[in-house]
């Protein structure tokens, strides 16, 4: 994989799954009141960051390099004192997120030295990404330190491993189980049926075997390894 590749795919990661994960686990411990809470006129709520992280990714991304227009009104989003909340916010952060991960996903080498004139400046496609990047980042840790602070002792996204941090935040893999033959359930064991056993047997036998060799006549053990059918 070359460079621009790993680019890429690493900050389509960030965006698309790192951070906001990040932002998910705090707003699901917030209080409800927590969302528009400010110290003073100088500072900025959580919903306010969850409005800008929204209009800038829109912006720089899915209107900057993407082509979409830019009908942002960057003002409005601090100016903000009250408004949805926190899941709706989130689920309007998700939607821009996925519209610029479409847009991150048709790039290349080529396209990422290209140039635009975003927010009256003149950057490579690149230059947009990175600072979009870092800008989410910054946010994310406002965000963290804001959750921590309104609800004490609930948002830990790392846990020290012998001096290593290990990810907290990740939710949990669940783990498929494989796929089993023909006639075979997943929970129950190998088919019992011995060699020779015809389906006249009795009931009480024939509990143990898989339902293909319950319902067929053959002298030969089933080849699959069929589990037992329920009597």
């Amino acid at each position: 994989m070359d460079i621009a590749t790993e680019f890429l795919a690493q900050s389509r990661r960030y965006l698309a799954s790192e951070y906001p994960i990040k932002i998910q686990r705090c707003l699901d411990v917030l209080p409800e009141n927590a969302i528009w809470r400010r110290d003073d006129d100088a500072s900025n709520s959580i919903g306010n960051l969850l409005l800008h992280l929204s209009g800038n990714i829109r912006q720089w991304i899915v209107s900057g390099v993407g082509g979409a227009p830019d009908a942002r009104q960057r003002s409005a989003e601090f100016d903000a004192r009250d408004g949805e909340d926190g899941a709706a916010l989130m689920q309007r952060l998700l939607a821009t997120v996925r519209e610029a991960d479409d847009v991150l996903a048709s790039l290349d080498a080529k396209r990422l030295a290209e140039s635009r004139m975003i927010q009256g400046r003149n950057v490579r496609v690149l230059d947009a990404v990175y600072h979009v990047v870092e800008h989410f980042s910054m946010h994310t840790g406002q965000i963290i330190l804001l959750a921590k602070r309104f609800a004490p002792g609930r948002v830990q996204l790392y846990e020290d491993a012998g001096g290593l941090a290990r990810p907290r935040f990740w939710p949990p893999v669940r783990r498929r189980r494989p796929s089993s033959p023909p006639g075979r359930s997943r929970t129950a064991t190998r088919c019992r049926r011995p060699r020779g056993a015809r389906t006249r047997a009795s009931p009480r036998r024939r509990s143990s075997w898989c339902t293909a060799c319950r319902a067929g006549d053959s002298r030969r053990p089933c080849r699959a390894g069929s589990a037992p059918a329920r009597p």
